[in-house]
């Protein structure tokens, strides 16, 4: 299945992957088990990143970003604005915010934590 994007976390103890049929996997990177696999109904995912502390992960879905914990794989937060489907998710560099832009060219600023 091929792979639109790839994230490592700074520990390297975490991967993510998101895919064509619709699906962003997190994997284990030491034992290669796959973790939780979320399934993207509304749409093939556009993006996912894990923030610099590795602490938390961000995924963008048509027009919402998740912002997920690490460590439970948890969601925290559903981060809704987008009118047009995202084309690019992803941590500043203290991780304390998560920037989107879509389509149209809108860009959104989240606090992260």
């Amino acid at each position: 299945v091929p792979l639109y994007h790839l994230a490592f976390d700074p520990a390297n103890s975490q991967m993510l992957a998101s895919n064509e049929q619709g699906a962003i996997v997190v994997w284990d990177q030491d034992t290669g088990q796959v973790q939780k696999v979320i399934d993207a109904p509304k749409g093939a995912p556009s993006g996912a990143e894990i923030s610099p502390r590795g602490d938390r992960f961000v995924t963008s879905i048509t027009t919402t970003v998740t912002l997920w914990d690490a460590a439970t794989l948890a969601p925290l937060a559903a981060l809704d604005g987008h009118t047009a489907p995202i084309a690019l998710v992803g941590f500043t560099p203290d991780g304390n915010r998560v920037v989107s832009s879509d389509k149209d060219g809108q860009v959104y600023l989240w606090s992260a934590t």
